[in-house]
């Protein structure tokens, strides 16, 4: 009998082992257990965290672009890197397609977001590429007419030319002059000498042809449309030295009536009448809310609009072509530099991966 109990006894010490064993194994499975978890989670959170510096830097690249001096449309391929709190992101633009032709150029965009302060030190920094397809999207305008104006034309002679025949030979042929049904466009003496696709554009009769323009005038004279670089006043007209500089072509909002002072370039928007005389030359895009009166021999390369002050519900005469021989020419090379501040790399639709392959 006492020997069966010393037995018993004894037996109880393996199964306390045994059990302390398993206990221990199970609280290490436990740990482990979490601990994999954890890294789950934390590898998940470091991917969620690299694709959001990858996604920030491809926004910050198409907003911020021109402040770091990557002006125009892009070459064959440039590259940022865009520095942020827990990381950066390399930004790459690859040309896909030059721009010719009126179409546009096509850009690959890589943006890859480097985690460089992992929350587990001494892990390798988590990493995620998104791509963007973009196209190349010149400032452009609806130009019924190398000169359109909606309160219509008198010209007094033949001399000269109003061309829609674009002078850079980059885009099709549009009106040589564009004009509502009445008043119409009138010329006394001399030939015809409107050319283009048609020769006279009719715009149809008024007021519905005060939108042909396709020009927001309410929006560009109260800034919101448009931004201007200067305005005249309290700025002064740009004199022969500032536009001595090619590269030089500014959005000048004039209030009020304006004489051309001298020859320039750029977007010229004058609220009142506007006049030319001599030999004058504008560059650019012509944007005239009342009457335009051209005197003397002088040229507009680009495209005119004039009479735009009618869209607000405001009489305008007809604008003015007297004597001389003047040259309204439409040039889609000029038009587009015009307009440059206004291009820019466009996203396509449907065009984003979040899973661009990278080798």
């Amino acid at each position: 009998m006492s020997t069966q109990m010393q037995r018993r006894r004894g037996a109880a010490l393996p199964v306390v082992i045994l059990l302390m064993v398993i206990l221990a194994l199970s609280l290490t499975a436990a740990f482990t257990i979490n601990a994999n978890e954890s890294r789950t989670v934390d590898n998940q959170q470091e991917q969620i965290e690299a694709f959001a510096l990858a996604e920030s830097g491809r926004e910050r690249y198409l907003q911020d672009r021109a402040s770091w001096g990557l002006l125009g449309e892009p070459a064959a391929s440039e590259s940022i890197r865009v520095v942020q709190a827990s990381g950066y992101a390399d930004v790459v633009v690859t040309r896909l397609r030059v721009s010719a032709g009126g179409i546009p150029g096509l850009y690959a965009l890589r943006s890859t977001g480097v985690r460089t302060n992992p929350r587990m030190p001494g892990q390798t920094a988590a990493t995620r590429t998104v791509g963007q397809i973009l196209k190349w999207e010149t400032g452009n305008l609806s130009i019924p007419g190398a000169f359109t104006s909606l309160s219509g034309i008198v010209k007094n002679g033949g001399a000269g030319m109003f061309s829609g025949v674009d002078q850079c030979g980059m885009l099709p042929s549009v009106g040589g002059v564009a004009v509502p049904t009445s008043p119409g466009y009138t010329q006394s003496g001399g030939l015809s000498i409107p050319s283009g696709n048609p020769p006279i554009r009719d715009l149809g009769p008024q007021p519905a042809s005060n939108d042909s323009a396709r020009v927001d005038w309410a929006g560009v004279l109260s800034g919101a449309s448009l931004t201007p670089t200067l305005t005249v006043p309290p700025s002064a007209f740009p004199g022969p030295a500032a536009f001595a500089d090619t590269s030089y072509w500014p959005i000048i909002k004039v209030d009020g009536d304006l004489s051309l002072p001298n020859s320039g370039r750029g977007i010229l928007i004058v609220s009142g009448n506007f006049s030319v005389n001599g030999g004058q030359i504008w560059d650019g895009l012509l944007l005239v809310g009342g009457t335009l009166t051209s005197n003397g021999g002088n040229q507009i390369n680009g495209a005119t609009i004039s009479g735009l002050n009618l869209q607000l519900g405001q009489a305008v005469p007809a604008s003015a072509i007297a004597n001389g021989e003047k040259y309204f020419r439409y040039n889609s090379c000029i038009l587009a530099r015009a307009l440059r501040p206004f291009s820019g790399l466009v996203p396509l639709d449907n065009a984003w991966a979040d899973n661009w392959a990278s080798y």
